[in-house]
């Protein structure tokens, strides 16, 4: 099999675009169980590859980091190229959030679901990303201002959406904000009930 890879390779330097020795390379190399030079391969036709291609190629390189190599990070960062690619790549977008939060990356996960928040037009799904979004900022980066202001956001969308109330009632009241918590936890409790 080595000598198969290498052939392949020495075929590749030859003719870096010849398709049949770069599918032949690449399922050697899996097969082989060999990711880091088949993320070294895909790498290396980006150098000629656009479009479609290039999402591609990147997709596969971050399948191996997310996958079979365990580098969350990596993937999360590979995923980010994607959408310089195809900006509107949304299993990119959430594969970015998975391998952000996989890294224990909230940064990365805020902005990965703050870019998803720039996509998204649907009330119901947008209201389900504040909130994501504010739970990050609150658990994960203690940010109860920035998590405050993402969840008035998605009230402003959807004022009966109690995770959302419960969230803010239970960020007020534990800031000492009781005029601020009461109404906002009863109005779940109420909304809770219907």
């Amino acid at each position: 099999i080595d000598d198969a890879v290498d052939q392949y390779r020495r075929a590749l330097n030859a003719m870096p675009d010849h398709p049949t020795a770069f599918k032949a390379l690449a399922r050697l190399l899996s097969d082989v169980d060999k990711p880091k030079e088949l993320v070294q391969l895909y790498e290396n036709a980006l150098d000629r590859a656009t479009g479609t291609r290039a999402v591609s190629y990147l997709l596969k390189i971050a399948q191996l980091y997310e996958d079979v190599l365990g580098e969350h990070a990596l993937a999360a960062q590979t995923y980010k190229r994607v959408l310089q690619q195809d900006s509107g790549h949304l299993a990119a977008v959430h594969a970015w959030q998975r391998s952000a939060a996989r890294a224990h990356r909230p940064r990365e996960l805020l902005e990965a679901l703050e870019y998803e928040i720039g996509l998204t037009v649907e009330r119901d799904r947008l209201v389900g990303l504040l909130h994501r979004a504010g739970e990050v900022l609150d658990e994960q980066l203690g940010d109860r201002d920035e998590a405050i202001a993402h969840y008035r956001r998605a009230l402003e969308k959807d004022p009966r959406h109690v995770p959302t109330l419960s969230s803010l009632g239970r960020l007020y009241y534990a800031a000492g904000r009781w005029n601020d918590s009461l109404p906002i936890l009863v109005q779940a409790k109420v909304v809770e009930t219907f």
